[in-house]
C-alpha cells in the first residue's frame, strides 16, 4: 500500500514537472510567433493605408520633374519618404540604357539621384491629400523614345506613369 502511494506520488511530481518544461518551452515560442503576426499585421496595414498617385510627369533634357498625391490616409515622415526609389524603365529596343535606379539625393551621391519639395506648407511629413515635386536630376538627356517612371514607397506601394521623350 504504501509502495503503492509513493509510485503515485512521483508520477505526480514527474508529470507536473515534464508539464512545467513543456510550458517554459512552448510559451516563449507562442509569445514570439505572437509579436511576429502583430508585426506581419501592422506592415500589411501600413502598406494598406497607403496609396500614391502621379499627377504629371514632365521630362526636360537632363530633369525630370514629377507631381505626386498622397491619396492614401498614411501620413508619411520625411526619413520615410527619403527612403522612397524612383526607377526610370524603357521598353523601347533603341534605347541603350533600359533601366535606370535613381537613389536618394544624399551627401556624396553624384548623378542621377532624385530630391522633394513639399508643394504645402508642412514640412515634418508628407499627409494626406498633399502634393509633392520630385525633381530628378540625370547624368545625361534621355534618349528618344517612351519611359516609364516608377516611384516606390518605403513600404513597397508602387505609382507609375508613362512618358515619352522626343527630339
Amino acid at each position: 500500500m504504501a509502495n503503492n502511494v509513493i509510485t503515485t506520488a512521483l508520477l505526480i511530481i514527474a508529470g507536473i514537472t515534464a508539464a512545467m518544461i513543456l510550458m517554459s518551452a512552448v510559451f516563449p515560442a507562442i509569445y514570439h510567433m505572437t509579436g511576429t503576426f502583430n508585426s506581419v499585421a501592422s506592415d500589411m496595414n501600413d502598406k494598406m493605408l497607403t496609396d500614391v498617385g502621379i499627377l504629371f510627369t514632365q521630362p526636360e533634357r537632363k530633369v525630370i520633374h514629377v507631381w505626386l498625391k498622397n491619396t492614401g490616409r498614411n501620413e508619411i515622415p520625411s526619413g520615410l519618404l527619403e527612403s522612397s526609389d524612383i526607377s526610370i524603365v524603357s521598353f523601347s529596343k533603341d534605347v541603350e540604357n533600359r533601366y535606370l535606379r535613381v537613389p536618394y539625393k544624399r551627401s556624396g551621391v553624384t548623378k542621377p539621384y532624385w530630391r522633394y519639395t513639399f508643394e504645402d506648407a508642412n514640412g515634418d511629413y508628407w499627409g494626406t491629400g498633399e502634393n509633392i515635386e520630385v525633381e530628378v536630376s540625370l547624368r545625361r538627356p534621355l534618349e528618344t523614345g517612351v519611359y516609364t517612371i516608377r516611384f516606390m514607397t518605403y513600404n513597397g506601394f508602387i505609382a507609375e506613369d508613362v512618358f515619352s521623350v522626343e527630339r
